[in-house]
């Protein structure tokens, strides 16, 4: 299924909403699917410790992606809110899943689009896993002060690719 929002309803805001959602796709896709090839480079071409090299292709991509994923977020929950993509998958009986998400009492369940957002607009950090034979997640914790009854939200980025690629741009 494609979200083609109409062209009148896309004219009101003053900036393209589903162009700046791929953007934002992009980067964080990028980043997280990038990392294993970097440190493959860094281990095969530089000995010793080359810090700053290494906060060149680590560190200021992946405080970027924290941007993305932080845009991204925003950006959907705009979308839905205006064209109520959630309303829609209600109607039809279907859902997106965007990963698990942790409840108090441990339980998961699944991370629908709209949670996503709310979970990453309102985590007390984010945490990018990479783990070996694993597609690369990114974790967000809830705040300590936080009353929603979560503890963590385990992003799915295909789950979410695949969400995002549904809209036109």
């Amino acid at each position: 299924m494609i979200f083609a929002l109409q062209r009148q309803e896309m004219n009101k805001y003053p900036i393209r909403l589903t162009q700046l959602v791929h953007e934002n796709l992009s980067v964080i896709m990028s980043v997280a699917y990038s990392r294993a090839p970097l440190i493959e480079l860094m281990q095969k071409n530089f000995v010793g410790e080359w810090k700053y090299l290494g906060k060149a292709i680590f560190e200021v991509g992946e405080e970027r992606a924290n941007r993305a994923i932080t845009e991204l977020a925003l950006l959907l929950r705009i979308l839905d809110d205006e064209e109520r993509i959630t309303d829609y998958h209600k109607q039809i009986g279907t859902h997106w899943k965007c990963g698990s998400l942790v409840l108090e009492n441990d339980e998961r369940v699944d991370l629908s689009f709209r949670e996503f957002s709310n979970k990453v607009i309102h985590a007390k950090t984010f945490k990018w896993e990479y783990s070996v034979g694993v597609p690369p997640r990114l974790k967000c914790y809830a705040r300590d002060d936080d009353h929603r009854k979560w503890k963590l939200a385990e992003v799915d980025l295909v789950g979410l690719a695949g969400f995002c690629g549904q809209f036109m741009s």
